[in-house]
């Protein structure tokens, strides 16, 4: 059967992206399971709780990579798959001044590629031809980070912390021998926390990152023709990302052992189309048993919520997830070698199954 797939990856570009949420990379993952809020790495800065920072007394360095299995999707019944490039995660490094403490990083925030396989599509003439698709979405994350360290009392502290981020964005929609839809564009963001650190082993902490708009008019786009029987400039594409609200608590029992539990709450602008909500609760524990060793144990459940007329019962439940994870560090000379192993096949929706592997290397000076 001929599928006209070209036309609806040209003229349903917008949608396809907005409805794609497992993009999003799951920034967080790490020795303390999904951790937003009371606990950052040197190469998560541009990712977690600013005001994390308060645990860092060295200089510090990082990187991450991070490979995501592919996951199968059927859109307007044409059998596809998601698929990550294999490619560095994240880099940061931390610098401790007394109280205060800056940060610079890097991840890739949204990394997606859609494999179609070689089908026959048509396009807007009416040609039609055998070509492979091209869907490839990235948005790059620039940050800057300070924070800023209030002794309470000797056993109490409080940290207020601040990111400034710079996105760039940029897209490849077509098929792969004629001349793909290229769209791109930056844009600016910031992201606000809080974290405390009390008497008898509880941190706390809260997390508010803001949403950003895209704006571009694709390679390829068409002039329309008005009412007046003259060229107008073609309407641009605009992209959001989301609103994200985190609370996190974690508490030592000893020196060996902690628990982590967190909330968090992905919210779409009003004027996203379709519009989703996405929750997510975590929890781990975490072990210690020897200085230079700590694993951990820990489950994160993604509920989605997406309202679109006509197609939300066709969505619902299917990008709901629950990932079991897992995490290995090993601590000599300095250096921190952390491998997370995440796997969702067994009780997710039929398009978020995926297993996850990210190895971290952070250096402490």
């Amino acid at each position: 059967m001929k599928i006209l797939l070209f036309i609806i990856v040209i003229s349903y570009g917008n949608l396809f992206a907005n409805i794609i949420p497992t993009g999003y990379t799951i920034e967080t993952i790490g020795i303390r399971g999904i951790n937003n809020t009371t606990y950052i790495t040197s190469s998560g800065v541009s990712s977690g709780n600013p005001a994390s920072l308060i645990n860092h007394e060295k200089i510090s360095i990082g990187i991450t990579g991070q490979h995501e299995s592919s996951m199968e999707y059927d859109l307007y019944s044409t059998g596809y798959s998601s698929l990550r490039n294999k490619r560095v995660q994240s880099i940061g490094i931390i610098i401790p001044k007394n109280d205060w403490k800056f940060g610079l990083g890097f991840n890739h925030n949204y990394n997606i590629v859609f494999d179609f396989g070689e089908v026959e599509v048509s396009n807007i003439d009416g040609e039609t031809f055998t070509d492979n698709l091209i869907y490839n979405i990235q948005i790059k994350k620039y940050s800057i980070i300070v924070s800023k360290e209030w002794i309470v009392n000797k056993k109490n502290k409080i940290s207020f912390g601040w990111r400034f981020n710079a996105y760039y964005y940029d897209s490849i929609v077509g098929p792969k021998t004629h001349p793909p839809n290229r769209g791109s564009d930056s844009s600016i963001g910031y992201a606000f926390g809080i974290q405390i650190i009390t008497i008898g082993g509880f941190e706390s902490g809260l997390l508010f990152e803001s949403d950003t708009k895209f704006k571009y008019v694709s390679s390829n786009s068409i002039s329309q023709v008005n009412g007046d029987g003259n060229y107008q400039s073609p309407e641009p594409t605009v992209e959001w990302t989301p609103n994200k609200y985190a609370i996190g608590l974690r508490y030592r029992l000893n020196s060996m052992i902690s628990y982590n539990l967190e909330i968090g709450l992905t919210v779409l602008d009003e004027s996203y189309s379709p519009k989703q909500n996405f929750l997510d609760l975590s929890g781990d524990i975490v072990f210690a048993p020897f200085e230079k060793f700590i694993f951990s144990l820990g489950i994160l459940n993604i509920q989605s919520s997406i309202d679109r007329d006509g197609i939300s019962e066709h969505y619902d439940g299917k990008y709901s997830a629950v990932y079991f994870i897992g995490g290995l560090q090993f601590n000599f000379y300095g250096t921190e070698l952390t491998y997370n192993y995440c796997n969702s096949k067994k009780f997710s929706g039929d398009w978020r199954q995926q297993y996850i592997n990210k190895l971290s290397l952070t250096y402490t000076f």
